[in-house]
């Protein structure tokens, strides 16, 4: 659910994930600029507000090494799809 949003300049999002036998919660915001030669440079947040059920049961940084892999691999394809034209 997008929470906020400042066109060109800002955007934040709440995220609701529901596994099987617990849920998370994740507020992140996207903060944009120009970059210095062009383009846009994005500065990024996401915190966990909220974990429930069996996921209170996961290593803190189990979860932390399983979300940076996907965000990397998200940064990647966001990359890979403005390099493409």
């Amino acid at each position: 659910t997008r929470t906020a949003h400042e066109p060109g300049k800002s955007v934040s999002f709440q995220v609701v994930a529901r596994p099987m036998g617990g849920s998370s919660t994740v507020v992140t915001a996207l903060n944009f600029k120009e970059a210095e030669g062009g383009g846009t440079a994005v500065h990024w947040t996401g915190d966990v507000t909220q974990v429930t059920g069996l996921l209170k049961m996961v290593p803190t940084g189990l979860m932390q090494g399983a979300a940076q892999k996907v965000i990397e691999d998200v940064w990647a394809a966001v990359a890979a799809r403005l390099t493409s034209g």
